[in-house]
């Protein structure tokens, strides 16, 4: 079984195993509302803005201002407090558009489990995330006001009432109009300045009929069973369920597209929009200076999701348009001239996953090719002068003219072949990790900086050169990009943004970028609403969506065990991006855990909870500690006298078999000698596994010439040979006698999505 929504990975697991893949549900993804504290501002926003001057108006503002501090929502926006408190009008009208985001993002809902369908009400909560804003128009509501609410009014919602009625009678739903009921929100809104449509609502409560029963499908065991039997099972195309719902039902063999219809015409339309946009909002930001070079992070997965809008992106940056044949399949490319264009070209970078090099060889000759365009049309322009300098920088430190040319004419580095990942996941969890430590952007260099020409990997370049030619080319790089295109994963949801985009910024200051590369993300979730923002506000949304959510955390608790484990893997994805961008998580977002998973913020009974897998909540403890060790988060004394005492009680409880001994030195130094006592434990999420240690790497250099080289083994499948017939054949019978404690196992299995992968993407 395979989750739904990663078919990246699981095209490359067929790949390799000849593997038939299941599809099983994501966990139930619901609209996220807003924490009790933020509903209640969103109220007191509506007062001030329609209060007169005088005691009333200045105290809802003192209020407000409270509620925002309390939030961290100065922090979210980067406004200082004093400013907050001059120019609050100012600060509200831009609060509400991120209340908006956050109010209407999407939130997992605790766990899935293999074989067994969500429960109604999680089912119409996923439903009305599905159909979300065709219902609200439909249904006359104020598609920007709806949600902003407690989320536990959610479900009495009128948008909610209205769902509740359509999946009993759809014809008597196309007649409903509930405006005139108030939602538990006091909040007026123009709901009632429209008509509702009657012809679109009997279609979407068809709609949600017809979703119903596939979120209720309960294929999944029947297809495993099958498969068991050798019988055969339906081969359907995977992702996001809200963003594809013909991904669904779940139960049936994955399989993936074709390739070479990529970029489709749709993605290139919407790549425009995207770029545009971001490099409006970069020049107004630097002087109306457009950036020398914008790097792009591939990954398979993503781009089997947004069918070629990144790369497409990439094509809009040179100033370039494909050539599409009568089949819908790019040929080729057109450079648009400049005087059409009308800016100027903005050079490119591609940095690829391993899986994605196995998967879109000719979406990267494309991408060569319209280099290669760019620069004989323009002998003198910023494309082929950027190739000549890194081919000058090269040929100084020894590389031979052909080569050196190559490698500055080179646009995309990855993995080797055979190689996956970064490594930088484990080496970010070794206690002897510094504070901006360059051996991490060296792992990324070491590792993803194989060059590819024409979607074939350049042969003959040893591994130190190959590193350098990267390091040069991130030198001239000025940002970089990711999309994000799941409702599901986010930026803190795996180890995989912040290795690869992450990597991205760490290879570029280890290399010797001065300033620091600026990270943004193309959110892709919403068809219809694509848009991009920073990689900071992107996690800021997802830290108050999320992992500092009551939703969030109420819905995990009742996955009992197996809900702490998302707890352990927030906090170590976030300490895997503080390790690599310093900016990337916050010290309000440290503080915050401490609140919501020592503290018990939202009266929830966390610890209680937590302490039901001690070792979990001591290594999530061991995140918290190191940021505080490294001053990324500067807690007080109460509060790291907490943290040690509580830390040794879970380790003497259950001790850890591989314990970080720089979390007890600290502990040792907080707590009075007479209480000290030894542990031992297990320091990651998989008991025995051994991290990639970064003090095994070769120092950090001020020249990248000096970059160990390391011999990485290629992944190969086994070789088969037939066997001899048995003597004695296995009967079908004592093969499901073997099966059966795998399938009880399945059973019982809970799929989060959010688990250790290969790192392949």
């Amino acid at each position: 079984p395979y989750i739904v929504d990663n078919l990246g990975e699981a095209l490359t697991a067929k790949r390799r195993g000849r593997a038939l893949l299941l599809s099983h549900r994501t966990p139930v993804l619901a609209t996220t509302g807003l924490a009790p504290g933020m509903g209640q501002l969103h109220e007191l926003m509506h007062q001030w803005s329609i209060a007169d001057d005088g005691p009333t108006k200045q105290a809802v503002g003192a209020r407000l201002l409270a509620l925002i501090v309390d939030s961290n929502l100065h922090h979210d926006l980067k406004w200082p407090v004093e400013r907050v408190r001059r120019e609050l009008d100012a600060f509200l009208e831009a609060l509400h558009p991120w209340l908006d985001q956050l109010a209407h993002g999407s939130q997992p809902r605790g766990l899935a489990v293999f074989g067994v369908a969500p429960e109604p009400a999680l089912r119409r909560q996923l439903i009305l995330q599905t159909l979300r804003t065709p219902l609200l128009d439909a249904l006359g509501e104020d598609v920007d006001e709806t949600f902003l609410m407690d989320y536990r009014h959610i479900e009495t919602s009128r948008p909610m009432r209205w769902l509740q009625a359509a999946l009993v009678d759809a014809e008597a739903a196309s007649r409903l109009d509930l405006r005139a009921a108030a939602n538990a929100s006091a909040v007026p809104n123009r709901a009632g300045e429209r008509d509702i449509d009657r012809d679109a609502l009997r279609a979407l409560a068809e709609r949600a009929q017809a979703l119903d029963r596939l979120f209720a499908g309960d294929n999944e065991m029947p297809a495993l069973l099958a498969a068991l039997d050798g019988r055969f099972v339906p081969a359907a195309y995977g992702g996001d369920p809200i963003r594809n719902p013909d991904s669904l039902p779940t139960g049936r063999n994955l399989i993936g597209l074709d390739p070479s219809r990529l970029p489709t015409q749709q993605a290139y339309t919407v790549a425009q929009l995207l770029f545009d946009q971001w490099l409006a909002d970069w020049r107004a930001k630097h002087g109306n200076q457009p950036p020398e070079r914008l790097a792009l992070s591939l990954w398979a997965g993503e781009t089997l999701r947004h069918q070629g809008v990144m790369e497409a992106q990439a094509l809009v940056a040179l100033g370039v348009r494909p050539v599409w044949d009568e089949a819908g399949r790019p040929r080729g490319v057109t450079v648009i001239p400049a005087g059409e264009l009308g800016r100027p070209r903005v050079d490119v970078l591609l940095s690829v996953t391993g899986s994605y090099r196995d998967q879109f060889p000719a979406l990267m000759a494309l991408v060569d090719a319209a280099v290669a365009a760019v620069a004989a049309a323009e002998p003198a322009g910023a494309i082929a002068r950027h190739s000549q300098a890194v081919a000058g920088e090269l040929r100084r430190q020894g590389a031979t003219a052909e080569l050196a040319g190559r490698l500055g004419r080179a646009r995309v580095f990855g993995n080797a072949s055979g190689d996956y990942g970064t490594g930088i996941s484990d080496a970010v969890l070794d206690d002897r990790l510094q504070q901006r430590d360059d051996r991490l952007g060296q792992l990324f260099l070491q590792r993803m900086s194989q060059p590819y020409v024409d979607g074939v990997a350049l042969a003959g370049i040893a591994p130190g050169l190959a590193a350098r030619a990267l390091g040069a080319q991130l030198r001239r790089t000025d940002a970089a990009l990711l999309s994000r295109s799941s409702h599901l994963y986010g930026m803190v949801t795996s180890d995989d943004p912040f290795q690869y985009l992450g990597g991205l910024a760490a290879a570029a200051r280890t290399a010797g970028r001065a300033a620091p590369l600026e990270l943004f993300v193309s959110q892709l979730q919403n068809a219809d609403e694509p848009h991009g923002q920073t990689a900071q506000q992107s996690i800021a949304l997802e830290m108050q969506g999320r992992y500092l959510h009551p939703g969030w955390v109420e819905a995990l608790q009742k996955e009992g065990y197996a809900g702490t484990l998302q707890v352990l893997k927030a906090a170590q994805f976030a300490w895997g991006w503080q390790s690599v961008v310093d900016d990337a998580v916050r010290a309000d977002h440290w503080q915050g855990f401490h609140d919501v998973f020592v503290k018990d913020r939202h009266g929830l009974g966390v610890p209680e909870w937590l302490r039901s897998h001690p070792q979990a909540y001591a290594q999530t403890l061991e995140r918290l500690i190191q940021a505080a060790r490294h001053k990324h988060w500067a807690p007080d004394t109460a509060t790291r006298r907490e943290l040690a005492t509580l830390y040794r009680e879970l380790t003497a409880e259950a001790p850890l078999a591989r314990p970080s001994k720089a979390v007890e030195a600290w502990v040792a130094g907080e707590l009075p000698a007479q209480d000290a006592s030894g542990s031992r434990g297990v320091s990651h999420l998989l008991p025995g596994a051994e991290a990639l240690l970064v003090a095994d790497l070769a120092s950090p250099a001020t020249q990248l010439p000096s970059i160990a080289s390391t011999t990485y083994v290629p992944v190969r499948g086994e070789k088969l040979a037939r066997q001899p017939d048995s003597a004695t054949p296995l009967f079908p019978w004592i093969v499901l006698i073997g099966l059966l404690p795998v399938l009880g196992g399945a059973i019982r299995q809970s799929f989060s999505g959010h688990g250790k992968k290969t790192g392949a993407n």
